[in-house]
């Protein structure tokens, strides 16, 4: 299955992707998608990329930008590597109250630029998901064509896929007009201990104070200064990310 799109670059690719194939009724026939198994498969996932229709809705927890060649935002879902406070661990739920941000109502299926048409996009999935199973769940294919399942998920994908391009020329935005910084937090534990997240950037107010008016008019009409001053807002949240940390016994 594939869909066109002009702006291919939608910023990077999360870590619950690891080994992915394009659908093919030859060779998924008999697969059908389980969501019932939870989020089990975002536990090891402490960052997360937004589109930025997402922003605000995420921004319960700490919204950075990503460093890097491509700098998004993202949300933080927990304060060490390997670590997201989201994910129960009773039951792989994820935390009553929060948002899910897309990528993880999207896996296990991903849009990628084929490799003979960088123009071209194609429907792929993670071929060891534990939401996908053999010959239950709702299947993806019916009589050789996608069923209902796989075509919502193909017009999910495009459709995130479009916000987290806008992403792409937010981050650029903030980045060419000079207001990223370097950060690093330094969060104490409750039971004792200190971790030092880095390798992050976050708008600098003072800097946003000096941008000229043309531009911000511009960033308004573009859309962009509600998310801008969610992430702004959200850096209070890291304090409850260590709360969630206390609540696990891991802070």
């Amino acid at each position: 299955m594939s869909t066109t799109n002009p702006v291919p670059e939608a910023g990077p690719i999360p870590g619950i992707f690891r080994a992915v194939e394009a659908v093919e009724a030859t060779r998924h026939a008999t697969l059908g998608l389980d969501r019932g198994v939870g989020f089990g498969f975002a536990s090891g996932i402490n960052a997360i990329p937004l589109g930025l229709s997402e922003v605000v809705a995420a921004s319960e927890t700490p919204v950075v930008i990503s460093a890097g060649d491509v700098p998004v935002p993202v949300a933080v879902l927990g304060v060490r590597a390997g670590e997201n406070l989201l994910v129960e661990e009773q039951d792989g739920g994820w935390r009553p109250g929060f948002y899910v941000p897309a990528w993880m109502r999207c896996y296990p299926f991903i849009l990628l630029p084929a490799s003979d048409a960088p123009e071209k996009l194609v429907l792929a999935l993670e071929k060891e998901s534990p939401l996908l199973v053999d010959g239950g769940g709702e299947p993806l294919f019916e009589d050789g064509k996608p069923a209902e399942a796989l075509q919502q998920a193909l017009r999910f994908a495009a459709a995130m896929r479009a916000t987290l391009q806008d992403s792409v020329a937010f981050g650029r935005a903030l980045r060419d007009a000079g207001l990223l910084r370097q950060q690093e937090a330094q969060l104490d534990f409750r039971a004792g201990g200190k971790v030092r997240v880095d390798g992050f950037l976050t708008v600098d107010p003072a800097k946003l104070d000096a941008v000229p008016d043309a531009t911000f008019l511009d960033w308004r009409k573009r859309g962009w200064i509600a998310p801008l001053y969610a992430m702004l807002h959200s850096t209070p949240r890291w304090g409850r990310l260590l709360d969630m940390a206390a609540e696990r016994g891991t802070g």
